[in-house]
C-alpha cells in the first residue's frame, strides 16, 4: 500500500549577526570616516587663531597637522606665556606667529579655526569673512566628524562636576564613554578610536555654544545646570548673556509667525463653517474645538511620538522652528477659527450674492467684499493669537530644538537659580511684549474712529 507522506519543510531561521561581524562593520565605517577626514583637510592652508592654555587650540592644531593640513598658529601672547601649549606641538609641521596677528593669515587661507575666547567682533575675523574664508571652531569640527552620540553639558556653574560625574557613571556601563570639551581635553585626537556604539560627554561653555548655534549643530542630549550673570567681560549685560544661552528674541519672531499662520488658517476654517453649506458642518466645528480642550503637554508628547515614527513629515521639521509653529497651530487653531467665524457671521450673505449676480468670481467677492469687511476680525485674531503664542509653555518646552528657546522657557529655566530682580525683569518684559501690540492696535483704532467721525461731520 502506497502512502503519500508530506513532510513540512523547516522554516529557515533568520540569520544572526555575530558580534565579530558588528565589530568588523564598525571598523570599516571608522576606516571610511578616517579617509574622508584626511581628504577634507589634506594640503589645506588653515590658520588657528588663539592657541590658548586650556587644550582647545593645541588639540585642533595637532589634529589638523596629523590630517595633512598646513597649519599656522597665531596668538596675541608670546612664546614664554604659551610654553605649556607649545610643548604639545613639538615635532609637528606647524608654523607659529606669536605676539600678534598678521592679516595675511586671514586672507590667503582655506579656513580659520577660532578659539572660543576670541571676541566675536575681532577685526581679523571680519577680514576673513570679507575675503570669504570659512570660520570654524574646534568643537564644530568634532561635532561634524564624531560618529557617537554626544551629551552636551552647559551652564554657568557646576559644568565640570556634572560632566565628570556623568562620565564616571557611563564608564561603568558596557558602552565606552569619552569625556572632554571645555573641561580641558580636546577629543579631536581620539576621533579615529571613537565608534558609533560609544558615547561622548562634553562640557560646553557659552562661547562654544555660540559657534554651535551658528553652525546649526547641537548635542543629542543637552543638560543645562543653571544660569547666572557670568562672563560679563564678553557680554555687555545680563540680557545679552541670557540671549546667548537661550535666544530670548525668538519669542517675538515665533509668535509673529505663529499668529500669522493661525490667522490665515482660522479665516479659511471660519469661512467654511459660516459661509459654506456642507454636510457634517456642525460635527467639523465640534471636532476643531476638541483640540483646544487637549492639554498642552499631551499635544507636545503627540508631536514627539509623530517624530519618532520613521518616514513621517515631522522628521524634517522637528529640529527647526516649524515644530514650534505646528505646536501653536495645534493649540490655538480652534480659538482663531472661532474668532474669525464670529466676525464672518456679521457679514450679510446677501452682499456676497449681490457680487455673484453681477458676474464677480468667488475670489473677486472674497477680495472686494469679504476681506475689507473682515479686516477688524483679522487684526483681532492676529493679536489674540500672538498673545497666546508668546505665553505658551506647555507644548513648546517639550518640542523646542536647541537655540530656539522662547521667553517663557527662559523664564522657567532661570527662575530657581537667578536673582529675583532678573526674574522680575524678564516677567515684566513678557507682559510688555504681550500688551504692546494690543496698545498699538487700540491707538490705531481710536485714530481711525476719530477720522471717520470728523469726515462724517
Amino acid at each position: 500500500m502506497n502512502r503519500n507522506v508530506s513532510v513540512q519543510a523547516a522554516s529557515p531561521e533568520p540569520a544572526q549577526i555575530k558580534r565579530t561581524d558588528l565589530i568588523f562593520i564598525e571598523s570599516l565605517e571608522n576606516a571610511d570616516k578616517i579617509h574622508t577626514m584626511q581628504y577634507e583637510f589634506k594640503n589645506k592652508k588653515i590658520t588657528v587663531m588663539g592657541l590658548g592654555l586650556f587644550g582647545g587650540g593645541g588639540g585642533v592644531a595637532q589634529f589638523l597637522a596629523k590630517q595633512g593640513a598646513r597649519v599656522t598658529v597665531t596668538d596675541l601672547r608670546n612664546a614664554s606665556e604659551l610654553l605649556p601649549s607649545l610643548k604639545q606641538l613639538e615635532g609637528l609641521p606647524i608654523s607659529h606667529k606669536l605676539g600678534g596677528h598678521d592679516e595675511e593669515d586671514f586672507i590667503n587661507v582655506d579656513m580659520v579655526i577660532v578659539n572660543p575666547a576670541v571676541p566675536k567682533d575681532s577685526k581679523y575675523l571680519q577680514i576673513a569673512r570679507n575675503n570669504h574664508v570659512p570660520v570654524n571652531t574646534e568643537i564644530n569640527i568634532f561635532f561634524q566628524w564624531c560618529p557617537a552620540p554626544i551629551i552636551g553639558i552647559t551652564g554657568s556653574n557646576g559644568k565640570s562636576t556634572t560632566t565628570t560625574l556623568t562620565g564616571k557613571i557611563l564608564q561603568e556601563t558596557p558602552r565606552r564613554a569619552w569625556v572632554g570639551g571645555n573641561i580641558g581635553k580636546s577629543l579631536l585626537s581620539d576621533l579615529e578610536e571613537i565608534k558609533p556604539s560609544d558615547i561622548v560627554v562634553l562640557e560646553l561653555s557659552s562661547f562654544q555654544l555660540e559657534g554651535l548655534d551658528d553652525a546649526q549643530k547641537s548635542p543629542h542630549i543637552s543638560i543645562l545646570t543653571n544660569i547666572s550673570p557670568n562672563h560679563l567681560d564678553r557680554y555687555s549685560d545680563m540680557k545679552e548673556y541670557i540671549h546667548a544661552k537661550k535666544g530670548i528674541i525668538n519669542s517675538i519672531q515665533f509668535s509673529s509667525i505663529g499668529a500669522t499662520f493661525l490667522t490665515f488658517a482660522g479665516f479659511l476654517l471660519g469661512y467654511l463653517s459660516e459661509k459654506v453649506r456642507f454636510k457634517l458642518k456642525n460635527s467639523t466645528s465640534a471636532f476643531i474645538w476638541i483640540f483646544f480642550a487637549v492639554p498642552a503637554t499631551v499635544i507636545g508628547i503627540g508631536l514627539i511620538k509623530l517624530y519618532n515614527r520613521p518616514g513621517m513629515f515631522f522628521q524634517n521639521v522637528y529640529g527647526s522652528l516649524w515644530i514650534i509653529i505646528i505646536g501653536y497651530m495645534a493649540r490655538f487653531l480652534p480659538l482663531s477659527t472661532r474668532i474669525q467665524a464670529n466676525y464672518l457671521k456679521q457679514i450679510p450673505y446677501s452682499l456676497e450674492e449681490a457680487g455673484s449676480i453681477t458676474g464677480a468670481s468667488w475670489f473677486q467677492v472674497l477680495g472686494k467684499i469679504v476681506f475689507p469687511l473682515q479686516f477688524n476680525g483679522i487684526i483681532t485674531t492676529w493679536l489674540i493669537c500672538f498673545i497666546f503664542c508668546i505665553g505658551e509653555l506647555g507644548t513648546t518646552i517639550l518640542v523646542y530644538p536647541p537655540g530656539h528657546e522662547t521667553l517663557p522657557i527662559t523664564l522657567f529655566t532661570i527662575m530657581a537659580n537667578s536673582p529675583e530682580d532678573i526674574v522680575s525683569a524678564l516677567s515684566i518684559i513678557i507682559v510688555f511684549m504681550t500688551l504692546l501690540p494690543l496698545g498699538i492696535f487700540l491707538s490705531i483704532s481710536r485714530y481711525i474712529t476719530r477720522i471717520s467721525i470728523s469726515v462724517t461731520s
